[in-house]
């Protein structure tokens, strides 16, 4: 499927509630749609603060809805996880230097991967 890329809360319009408009076209691309759910989800988590944790579980709770509503594969939506985390983490890696409120902001991605990951349902077995 064809994918935005770069998909956040930056990027998307709301008018009323529902979704009015999506910016930043500049990286779209072949890939998985769930990226684009899974790069959303946790770019929202990650905008919260701290001390906004109850908002973080409830979050988790709306992604397990997501999940099921998609209709994704299962490994569709592991991959992406996974896969947005290894970005996260070249990209950090890349400067040489991790200063330590970035080493937060990855922990906290990676906690919150946990938390989505555990969310999705387990794959059945044949």
């Amino acid at each position: 499927g064809v994918i935005h890329g770069d998909l956040n809360c930056n990027n998307v319009l709301f008018d009323r509630g529902a979704v009015s408009g999506i910016l930043d076209l500049e990286e779209v691309r072949a890939g998985r749609p769930c990226e684009d759910f899974v790069r959303y989800a946790l770019t929202s988590i990650a905008h919260l603060p701290a001390w906004a944790f109850g908002r973080r579980r409830r979050l988790a709770a709306h992604f397990a809805r997501l999940v099921a509503a998609t209709g994704f594969p299962p490994g569709d939506w592991r991959a992406a996880l996974d896969a947005f985390v290894a970005r996260r983490r070249r990209r950090l890696l890349r400067g040489g230097c991790l200063s330590p409120v970035a080493h937060v902001k990855f922990v906290w991605c990676a906690v919150s991967t946990r938390r989505l990951a555990a969310c999705i349902p387990k794959e059945e077995t044949e």
